[in-house]
């Protein structure tokens, strides 16, 4: 709820279930403010921030407590108001103001915050889904012998190869933000991830033990990806003012956070290629763009030709020529670099689950997704031609991560019981699904 509390609200809460049957997509005008008093709300709440997570227990830009975004219906638009758009955000925030009237918001007389009976969607809104909060995170090495995942209990883990067989799980070290997803570099000697205080932080191996976890300097928003450069001296994330941002090593020492140029929209995806000098991600306008390094300095943002949907997952090849994303239409779709210049958008086969993951492989030959049945799939490309989709074997549950080797022939995923399992290419055909040791939360 937001700052301000009362045992009236409360009241209200657990005993107006009129209140809480109505539409969540229409506010009603008998209490209603306009959009523009609403974000004076959420300036004076939180300087205007919607996607705010400060680790104090309110969330958004009108700072909702997790107890009223429930009660008032806002996980059908997102787990939590700051996972949520501002106009999703407002629509639960007109629902308490007809309960429980302005007075909940500390700063509402500052604001002019008023039962003035100004509809702030007049017409019923269109709304976009929220995107799934990706709860079972998977990240593989380059040469596919190590997966890295987030157990049940919150803690980073791996599964790994050894004589030929799969070993595991084990703890790294660290523990993972309910949100957090976590990625591998290439040779799978560093983790990263955002701890439980918001902080981006990482794992890593020194002298065949894995150490930490220790911070590396950023902050992320809920909800945030994170990436990393083959090398792992690299991370991209998306921090709390949802500015795409990077920290670096130099002179072994972690340094940042720092701004890469874009504004990433609240349910962004980010894909960073392997040296670290191509940054994707979807901009507010729904745009899929990108920041890049020329002569030693990030420039950017720029569009590369395609439109997102919402909660669209993104994913680039290792020399960041060409990025794969989830269209308006549902289709998957790709950007690509042609004579210098970014063409596209195109379509490459396959129609991905809401919540589909998506990952190539190192060339950018083989995109694997979560199709609408819930099969682990794939699309390839033959003869210069994309084909498929086909499926690889397994089936992911929802909110399974999805993650494959450099080549494109072995993929990872969660499958319906929350164990770790894998398809894989034998003799020209994919095998599997066969589990690989841990169990993911």
């Amino acid at each position: 709820m937001p700052k301000k509390t009362s045992t009236k609200l409360l009241a209200l809460v657990t005993s107006a279930s009129a209140v809480l049957a109505c539409s969540l997509t229409a506010a009603g005008t008998a209490h209603a403010a306009s959009v523009a008093e609403w974000e004076r709300v959420a300036q004076c709440e939180s300087s205007g921030n919607w996607s705010i997570n400060t680790g104090n227990t309110y969330y958004g830009g009108l700072q909702f407590a997790q107890s009223t975004w429930v009660a008032y219906g806002g996980t059908a638009y997102a787990p939590r108001a700051d996972l949520a758009t501002e106009q999703q955000q407002i629509l639960i925030a007109e629902k308490v103001l007809r309960a429980a009237g302005p007075g909940q918001w500390g700063c509402a007389a500052t604001a002019g915050l008023t039962d003035d009976g100004v509809d702030p969607y007049p017409s019923t809104p269109v709304t976009p889904p929220p995107a799934a909060t990706r709860v079972s995170p998977v990240s593989m090495s380059a040469d596919g012998a190590h997966v890295a995942f987030v157990d049940g209990n919150g803690n980073l883990a791996n599964d790994w190869v050894s004589g030929g067989t799969w070993h595991g799980p084990s703890g790294l070290g660290g523990q993972a933000r309910a949100d957090s997803p976590v990625v591998l570099d290439a040779a799978a000697d560093r983790a990263f991830f955002i701890d439980g205080n918001g902080n981006v932080a990482n794992d890593w191996v020194s002298n065949g033990v894995w150490q930490g976890p220790s911070g590396i300097g950023g902050q992320a928003r809920a909800g945030s990806p994170i990436v990393t450069n083959a090398a792992g001296t690299m991370v991209a994330f998306i921090d709390t003012s949802g500015n795409v941002v990077n920290d670096w090593v130099s002179g072994g020492t972690w340094h940042g956070p720092a701004a890469m140029g874009g504004q990433a929209r609240t349910d962004s995806g980010l894909a960073l290629n392997a040296n670290g000098d191509h940054v994707f991600f979807v901009d507010t306008n729904g745009n899929v763009a990108n920041d890049w390094v020329s002569g030693g300095v990030w420039q950017g943002p720029s569009g590369t030709g395609g439109q997102a949907r919402a909660g669209s997952a993104i994913s680039t090849n290792g020399s960041g020529s060409l990025v794969a994303f989830v269209d308006n239409n549902g289709n998957l779709a790709n950007d690509w670099v042609s004579n210098g210049a970014w063409q596209g958008p195109a379509g490459l086969g396959g129609q991905p689950r809401s919540d589909s993951p998506l990952a190539l492989n190192t060339n950018g030959d083989h995109v694997f997704f979560v199709d609408k049945n819930g099969n682990v799939a794939n699309d390839w490309v033959s003869g210069g031609v994309w084909q498929g989709p086909s499926g690889t074997g397994g089936q992911a549950r929802a909110g399974s991560g999805i993650s494959t080797n450099g080549s494109g022939s072995l993929v990872a995923f969660v499958d319906n019981n929350g164990n770790l399992a894998n398809d894989w290419v034998s003799n020209g055909a994919w095998q599997g699904p066969s589990g690989l040791g841990g169990s993911s939360r």
